[in-house]
């Protein structure tokens, strides 16, 4: 919870947020927010948690099953389009170059150029997030975005605009590693042809991985090195779920662990990063060159939605690191503005969460 005291801080320090420029990129989706139906009467009933889910699931197996998915909503999607709509509410001007539509930009995004700048390379891919209880399931279609790496991100945009939106910003975040097949050429591409030739000063750079799961533990640990090249001109702040932090303790260890706060302690000393952040349901954990801190996260007992809280929680702890919090006010943001999100069913500015 903010406290008093923090909130004052916030409200001295929130002139560093309209002063501040962020690059954001490079992803994009069409989101189809669902919920399953297990019955119904006069009203549907849902699967609760995605324990249940799965016991109804396996319980079929070898034969043939339907299942009924409700809409809830259809917006834009992505994690970069959702953390740079959380930030720029935040009060900070966003530029997201992600795939929004190409050569014109989807319907779906449309709105957003009231709010950010909008840059695009591709066509999004297509994301249908089943929501329970207790998580979520994401289905993605990638089609076009799969396709397109350093490239087509190069000629489509052009070097000389890339160069510009990587220069002289506060922040940069480069998030959803994961999911698209060609984003590690992407980040090279960045770091080689456009970072390297135009840095000026030492600015944040905060990198979100997003699930690794179907990706080769080779791959993560290429992705590792990469993280320390750009901390040669970046602030590397790595924010990861618990999943995610799991994998790549994995990943990069070749071993398990169950104790977080040792995988954190590990992870921080191996990646040779300046900032590492671990997020899940209950608390998020934070290591920098100051040591770590553990806040409990804030609890939302009916959510109007949870796809997209972790790109928000990702914005109020950029937005914290702009306005040159100390890590845990950073991850204190964090929490409530992910909190205000899923309560409210969309991002929040920075005057309504702290009234």
């Amino acid at each position: 919870m903010i406290t008093a005291q923090l909130r004052q801080l916030i409200r001295d320090r929130s002139s560093k947020l309209t002063a501040s420029r962020s690059t954001i990129g490079l992803d994009g989706f069409v989101d189809t927010v669902v919920k399953v139906v297990r019955s119904k009467q006069n009203t549907s009933s849902y699967f609760n948690t995605i324990a249940e889910f799965g016991e109804f699931t396996r319980e079929k197996g070898g034969m043939n099953f339907s299942l009924e998915l409700e809409e809830q909503i259809t917006k834009s999607g992505g994690n970069a389009p959702i953390m740079g709509q959380a930030l720029a509410r935040l009060g900070t001007p966003v530029q997201v170059i992600g795939a929004l539509g190409y050569p014109n930009l989807h319907p779906v995004f449309q709105p957003l150029q009231r709010e950010l700048s909008l840059t695009s390379y591709a066509n999004p891919g297509l994301s249908t997030a089943m929501e329970f209880g207790d998580g979520k399931i994401l289905l993605a279609q990638m089609s076009e975005l799969n396709k397109a790496d350093w490239t087509t991100l190069r000629d489509r945009v052009g070097l000389e605009a890339l160069r510009q939106y990587f220069d002289n910003q506060s922040l940069y975040a480069l998030v959803n590693w994961s999911e698209p097949d060609h984003t590690t050429s992407m980040w090279k591409g960045i770091l080689e042809e456009v970072i390297e030739k135009s840095s000026v000063g030492k600015p944040i750079g905060f990198f979100d991985l997003a699930d690794c799961t179907r990706r080769d533990p080779a791959a993560i640990r290429e992705v590792a090195t990469l993280l320390r090249k750009f901390g040669k001109y970046w602030k590397v702040v790595l924010g990861v779920n618990k999943n995610e932090a799991h994998i790549l303790y994995q990943a990069m260890t070749q071993e398990t662990s169950t104790n977080l706060h040792h995988l954190g302690d590990e992870l921080f000393r191996t990646l040779q990063i300046d900032c590492l952040v671990i997020h899940h349901s209950k608390e998020a954990l934070g290591w920098n060159s100051e040591g770590s801190v553990v806040v409990p996260t804030e609890p939302v007992i009916h959510p109007k939605i949870s796809t997209g809280a972790g790109d928000n929680f990702n914005a109020g702890l950029a937005a914290g690191l702009l306005m040159e919090l100390n890590l845990e006010q950073s991850l204190t943001l964090g929490h409530a503005v992910a909190a205000a999100y899923m309560r409210k069913g969309e991002s929040c500015t920075l005057n309504d969460l702290l009234n």
